[in-house]
């Protein structure tokens, strides 16, 4: 078995959408979520993003909103996104367990999105048998 590099894999979304292009097709752009909410876990206070908030470096007495998320003092809440396979909808789906299944129209199975901790470049490597190409990784840390 050979191990090489193939690539670089350049992250800013903090996202990664892993699945087959031929259903890129039914990737649904919107020009902003439905609706992202968060809860102050001290006062309950609800903030709402493009009403409370328009960016996550709007601050909230002396810290950033991302930093309030990132420290845990906000938590995204449950609110319904009826756009199942849209960027905003894969965001409002991570925040809760770090990664997720999404179907696509013709719910063909094996897409996943994954979320990473750091926006950034990652090498991406294979490993090849014979000439064939049998797994894919990329290295996060």
């Amino acid at each position: 078995m050979k191990q090489i590099q193939i690539g670089i894999l350049k992250i800013d979304s903090g996202k990664l959408l892993l699945c087959d292009p031929l259903y890129l097709e039914d990737w649904q752009k919107e020009s902003r979520p439905t609706k992202r909410e968060y809860i102050h876990t001290k006062t309950e206070q609800i903030f709402t993003y493009g009403t409370d908030f328009q960016n996550y470096s709007d601050k909230i007495g002396d810290k950033t909103i991302k930093q309030l998320i990132q420290d845990g003092t906000l938590k995204l809440r449950d609110v319904e996104n009826n756009n199942d396979f849209s960027y905003h909808a894969i965001t409002q789906k991570l925040s809760k367990l770090g990664f997720a299944q999404f179907d696509f129209s013709n719910e063909n199975p094996g897409k996943a999105v994954s979320i990473l901790s750091d926006d950034g470049e990652y090498p991406v490597f294979a490993e090849l048998e014979e000439d064939k190409l049998i797994k894919v990784w990329i290295d996060f840390s």
